[in-house]
């Protein structure tokens, strides 16, 4: 089992892990294989909760580390920067 965003051999995922590496948290939504953007509430599982920041360790009993390496932009907050950056472009195009 390797950490998905760096590769450094992990011995478990818990839920309160954190790769002593790269320092990014690893039972969340983002690293479970699992993870499907669209889907219900960004899931292939049946969940019944939404989870709002996909990149939050989550007590989720579906969880199970993906196998597939990601990146930075991958992580929870690049996302919602460049969506927040996106609007206030537009709004300063029509409102400024």
């Amino acid at each position: 089992m390797k950490c998905p965003y760096c590769s450094t051999e992990l011995s478990g995922v818990y839920f309160s892990t954190i790769c002593s590496k790269c320092g990014k948290s690893l039972h969340t939504c983002l690293t479970c294989k699992f993870y499907l953007k669209g889907a219900h509430y960004d899931c292939k599982e049946d969940v019944d909760e939404f989870i709002a920041d996909k990149g939050r360790n989550n007590f989720c009993s579906y969880f199970s580390l993906t196998d597939k390496m990601l990146d930075e932009k991958n992580s929870s907050g690049s996302s919602a920067n460049k969506t927040n950056t996106s609007a206030e472009e537009l709004f300063n195009k029509f409102f400024t």
